[in-house]
């Protein structure tokens, strides 16, 4: 047979096996490190949602996937209350679609006092990387409803979740409005899409940036 076949060769012949390549370790991220140390433990995230009105299902399923995690780090440099101190935050582990790397992490803060009245953080890539908390559920379903926030986003699951009628959606955060001009969405095509931006107040020039960032989205989506 085949395997005997090829011992014979290399035995008449001396052909040795070549060796394998041992596969160098990569170092990590400084986004991939602040993923696994959110992660460690997400019972105080699973808290604060939980006051924000998302369904236990919808974060465990967001846990359990990787994409909810909790940090609480601090500078040693920066006194409570003054801009960039950090403290305790949801962290939203933003993945690629395929193959799932990690390129950015979100941070919401609990108290945003603590940190110089700012309520969020992000590190890594933005543009061109929404957030989603379980990216199959995303690519299966026929219906994508697009908001700003990743609490938007786990906001729109509980409704999905306690809705039979909406079986088959699912919920994509553009992180902002900003990010939607440099992304490529061609991968939305034969869904159904449904862009919920937030309904801003308009600015000094009278624009809503929600009402400009859906309209640049829609935009995209029918060219």
């Amino acid at each position: 047979d085949t395997p005997e076949a090829m011992r014979w060769l290399k035995d008449q012949y001396g052909i040795t096996d070549a060796p394998t390549a041992l596969a160098v370790p990569r170092e990590k991220t400084l986004v991939e490190f602040i993923a696994d140390q959110s992660r460690r433990n997400p019972d105080p995230a699973r808290d604060y949602l939980a006051g924000r009105g998302i369904a236990p299902e919808v974060v465990d399923r967001a846990i359990r996937s990787g994409s909810v995690g909790y940090n609480d780090w601090t500078s040693p440099s920066k006194p409570a209350g003054s801009l960039g101190h950090g403290g305790p935050a949801t962290a939203f582990i933003v993945k690629t679609a395929n193959p799932g790397r990690i390129v950015a992490v979100d941070l919401r803060y609990h108290d945003p006092a603590l940190n110089g009245d700012v309520k969020t953080k992000s590190q890594g890539e933005k543009v061109g990387y929404p957030w989603a908390s379980d990216w199959s559920a995303v690519q299966r379903a026929h219906t994508v409803l697009i908001v700003e926030s990743a609490i938007n986003a786990l906001s729109a699951e509980t409704a999905i979740e306690k809705a039979a009628f909406l079986k088959g959606w699912a919920a994509l955060a553009t992180r902002g409005t900003a990010t939607i001009e440099g992304g490529d969405w061609r991968w939305l095509r034969g869904k159904r899409v449904v862009v919920c931006m937030d309904n801003d107040p308009p600015d000094r020039k009278g624009q809503c940036p929600g009402r400009e960032a859906a309209w640049t989205l829609h935009e995209k989506l029918t060219a």
